[in-house]
Parts: structure tokens; sequence; C-alpha cells
């Protein structure tokens, strides 16, 4: 059920409703009404969702219940290698066969709803048990509420135990504050926005392009680059949104989620925006993957061998297919660029640090690098992406446009607007008054949330509400990360 189906935008108010009549009553039910809500959450996807997710709970519990009882913290090892082999198994066993291999699957495994992001959870869960970051085992109701938390389950953000564990107290003991309910509700219609007036329009001229090119059409250079842009807004507008949305609900239940994105593409280099683009995730490859590799305690050479296979590790956990590795060794590679500049030239001579002499010209190569690795991304073939890029340098292989008159005026409005307020609108962080940069490094979710309500404010989150609404009658697609 996704958040911008009508199901879910009639059901959110019921159960809030009725979830915090529960808090009046019996606030010691707070917890396990959660639990039942995400189970029927996850189950609109079928059974099968349920019972996958439910056995990785269980027994990512079961071994943490282990290393308690067997005084075995070295079981967290086994636990890792587990998780991974369970999401291998749905994630790239078919990739495996065919790509690798070369053996034909008999049957396809339909990839589970949400276990690139459960399974991460648990992942950080077992490691920071073992390392005493979580000092003692959760009751098993607790660690249910954490991994199957509906808002977070399907699309992230990926939450520490130590972000999640410390709030859940306070739902048996206070009520949800005012701050957060009006909070809440504005990165709710925020997210919704995004989604349903922008992501949603942008992929009606994204998707036509990049299906030509997988066809084997060409495409002319205005093609081209209308479809690298309206898939670069509508992949942040559409991620963003859920994000956005999951963080909305979570304040209107009482409980605080990290935030995901903080303006990614104002960036001025690619390191800065990996700080702002799916920060849960970066935060997870660079504390669980790049430190372990040694992170930057080693020689610089090998500090840019563990950045590129953390990157490639980022591209294959976006799917699995050769596109998406090559998209990892695209930021990997320009991640280890940017860390030998800084060795090189910026740690020595700040002054000439690019970025802070050159700007526009720091930002424009930033956000070109990421357009062009978004063409691979979105891709389904290397030269389908071929076609698109080749179009864009100005090698054009068609005459003809696949955009005529209105709707290619309407292409360019859609970006134009999605440009100016991805360019220049204040993130959701900045709207709430903290700092998604802050909370990255400090792996906390602090309660400082401010929304100000003012009339403007008001006149723009109705605005946003009908246009939303008006939009939602063309219908709407998936989220485009329920893929990955």
């Amino acid at each position: 059920m996704p958040f911008v189906s009508a199901e879910f935008l009639i059901a959110l108010p019921v159960g809030l409703a009725i979830y915090y009549l529960i808090r009046r009553v019996a606030p010691a039910a707070s917890i396990p009404f959660i639990i039942v809500a995400s189970v029927l959450f996850i189950s609109q996807d079928g059974l099968r969702a349920v019972i996958i997710l439910g056995v990785s709970v269980a027994a990512n519990y079961a071994i943490a219940l282990a290393m308690v009882t067997l005084r075995r913290p070295s079981l967290a090892f086994f636990g890792v290698a587990a998780n991974l082999l369970y999401l291998g198994y749905f994630k790239y066993f078919d990739f495996l066969l065919g790509n690798v291999l070369g053996i034909a699957p008999t049957t396809s495994i339909v990839l589970p709803l949400g276990i690139s992001f459960y399974t991460f959870h648990q992942i950080a869960f077992l490691v920071d048990f073992r390392s005493v970051r979580i000092e003692a085992l959760p009751r098993f109701r607790d660690y249910v509420a954490f991994v199957f938390f509906f808002p977070q389950l399907i699309a992230g953000p990926i939450v520490r135990a130590e972000q999640f564990f410390p709030q859940l107290p306070r739902l048996a003991t206070r009520d949800v504050p005012p701050a957060w309910i009006l909070a809440g509700t504005a990165a709710f219609l925020i997210g919704l926005t995004k989604k349903t007036v922008l992501a949603d329009s942008l992929a009606r001229y994204a998707t036509p392009a990049f299906e030509a090119a997988a066809s084997g059409k060409g495409l002319t250079i205005g093609d081209s680059w209308l479809a690298a842009l309206t898939y670069t807004f509508q992949l942040y507008f559409d991620f963003s949104a859920y994000s956005d949305m999951a963080v909305g609900i979570a304040l209107l239940i009482g409980i605080r989620l990290p935030f995901n994105f903080d303006a990614p593409y104002k960036a001025r280099s690619i390191a800065d925006f990996w700080r702002r683009w799916h920060i849960t995730l970066s935060t997870f490859l660079r504390d669980y993957v790049y430190i372990p590799l040694g992170g930057s305690r080693v020689s610089v050479a090998r500090q840019c061998l563990n950045i590129f296979i953390v990157m490639l590790v980022c591209g294959l956990w976006h799917g699995a297919g050769w596109t998406f590795i090559a998209w990892g060794a695209l930021h990997g590679g320009a991640l280890v660029v940017h860390r030998l500049w800084r060795v090189a030239v910026a740690d020595r001579y700040p002054a000439l640090e690019a970025r802070k002499v050159y700007p526009v010209a720091a930002w424009f190569l930033t956000f070109l690098l990421v357009v062009v690795g978004w063409v691979l991304f979105r891709a389904e073939t290397f030269s389908a992406a071929g076609t698109v890029l080749s179009g864009m340098s100005g090698m054009a292989s068609a005459d003809k446009s696949i955009f005529f008159g209105r709707e290619r005026n309407l292409a360019i409005g859609f970006i134009a607007v999605a440009a100016a307020i991805a360019f220049y609108a204040p993130s959701l962080p900045e709207m709430l008054g903290t700092s998604a940069t802050k909370e990255r490094r400090a792996h906390e979710v602090g309660p400082e949330l401010s929304w100000q309500p003012s009339v403007p404010r008001a006149i723009a989150l109705g605005l946003a509400a009908y246009l939303s609404v008006a939009f939602l009658q063309e219908g709407y697609s998936e989220f485009l990360y329920f893929n990955f």
C-alpha cells in the first residue's frame, strides 16, 4: 500500500486517531499497536512478504540472544554473513546464474519489498550490539517494532538501533508533542507534493525516452538531455518524497527518524554530494564497510582502494545488474580523484580549494557527473546508456524527436520548476530547524524540531495538498526505490 494511494491516505488519519486514543487509555499498548499496524501494512504485499520479514527478524534476534547467553560476541559475524546470504538469494541469485555462470534460471525470484533496507537495519544492529554501542539486548517486542516499523520499512531511511530504541519508552509516558504533529504533517504534505506533482510528472518524459533507447531507437540531442534531466530530478523528488513522508508519519507517531536528504544537487564536490544524498546509506557504508577496511587510518593508496570498493558495494546494493556496478565504479572513481585532489592540493593549499575559488564551476562539474551517472543507473543495458550518453555528447543517432510541441514544452517546464526547487529551496531539515549533516556525524536523532506556523506557510501547504489531490486524479506510479 504506497503512501500515495487513496487507501493509505484514508487509513492514515483513521489509524492515527485510534493510536492517539490508545495512548490516552492504555499507553502500554502503543508499541503493540504499532507492530500490528506495521504487519497489516506489509501484508498488503502478500503473506509471503510478512513471512520473509518474520523469518529474518526471528533469526537475527536469536543470534543476538545467543551472543548474550553463550557469551560469544563473534556470532555477530555469523549473523552478518547469514543476512548477506539471505539478501543475496532473493536479490542476486538470478543475476549470478544468468550473468556470471551463464545458466538460464528456470524461475524468477520476486524481490521482497524492503529486504535491502531491513537487512541493513539488522546487520547494523548485530555489529553495534557486538561493539556494545547497544548496551543491553532489547525485548523481542521492541526489536520487532524496530525492524517492522512501517514508515521506514520499505525504502528507508536506514535507522540505527541507537537512534530508535531510546525513543520507545516515551511512547508510553508522553503525548506526541504538538510541534511534532505540525512538523510531521508538513513533512508528509511536502513529500506527497514532491511525488505526485513533480516525480510522477517527470516520469512521463523520462520513461518513454529510456524505453526508446532500450528498444534500439536513436535519440536526438534534445531528447537525450530531456531523458537525462527528467530522470535526474524524477529520482531525487521520488526518493526524497518517500523519505520526507516516512519522517512525517513517524513524527505523527512520536518517533524521530533521521533525515535522508539535504539538498544534494547543491553539492560542489562529489564527496559533498554523498554527504547530502541518501545520507543513511552513505553513513552505513562508511561505518560498516569503509572503516572496517581501514578507513582513513591507512595509506592514501589503500584509502583510494577502500573508497572504490565501498562504491562498488553501493552500486551492487542498488540492483543486480552490470549498469548498477558501473554506476558505482563511476562514483568510486570520482571519489578517488577527489580524495587525491584533497591530499595533493586542497589540504596543502586551502586557498586553491576549487569549491571555494570556483564555486559555480565546482557545482557544475559535480552536477554533470551526477547526471551522467544517473543515465547508467536508469538504463537497462549499456547499449541503452550509450544511446543516451552519445546523444548528450552531440553524437545524436536520430533526426526525429520523440517529443513534440506542447509535450516538449511541458517537459522543459517541469525540469525548470524541479531545478528551481532543487537548487534554491531549503531542504526539509532546514525547514524543520535542524541539520542532517550534524546528525550524520553524531549518529543521533535529536529531539529538536521546529515548524514555525505562519500564514504564508499555511497557504503553501494548503496549495500543496490541493495540487497533490489534483495530480493524484491522473494516477500514481510506484516509488522507484521499491525496486532496490
